[in-house]
């Protein structure tokens, strides 16, 4: 957004302000322009604020599952190790 120029990013906070109070909420599934005012907000949409927003929220979402992923997968070789141990050890009783 003010990547050219970062000392004007002040000019950015209004479009900035006004997607972040029309998106909704995860939690309440309401966004805290509706909520406050009991109508949904009506503008032009600024959609490059939109896309980055959902593109934040889309890598957050994939860094989790990732690591998710990662940690399912150490899970999974500790259990098998173990697993590999314990037969071993009854084979040779």
């Amino acid at each position: 957004m003010s990547i050219k120029d970062p000392t004007k990013w002040f000019k950015h906070v209004d479009s900035l302000q006004r997607v972040l109070n029309s998106v909704p909420s995860r939690s309440t599934k309401y966004s805290p322009f509706e909520l406050l005012l009991g109508v949904k907000m009506k503008y032009h949409e600024d959609i490059m604020i939109r896309n980055l927003l959902e593109e934040d929220s889309q890598e957050q979402l994939f860094q989790h599952r990732d690591n998710l992923r990662r940690e399912a997968k150490q899970n999974i070789l500790k259990i098998q190790e173990e697993n590999r141990r314990t037969s071993t050890e009854n084979i040779l009783i």
